[in-house]
């Protein structure tokens, strides 16, 4: 059960941080100090960064605290 409760905290830590990452990119892309493909590129290995830090976040805590867990 704890291994759930901390994948879900790093799980919103990730979504809240790269859905304001994307929000300053949007931003950017809006007051044109960025072109489209640049947006749509930093969106793109955004997502990518964050899916992959979730996972590495999740399967650490789920291999650290799943021995706790009888």
């Amino acid at each position: 059960m704890e291994a759930v409760v901390v994948s879900l905290g790093a799980a919103m830590i990730v979504f809240v941080t790269m859905f304001n990452l994307f929000r300053l990119y949007r931003t950017a892309y809006r007051s044109e100090r960025i072109t489209r493909e640049a947006f749509i590129l930093y969106t793109v290995i955004t997502g990518y960064v964050g899916t992959g830090v979730y996972a590495v976040l999740a399967l650490g805590f789920i291999v650290i605290f799943g021995e706790m867990i009888p």
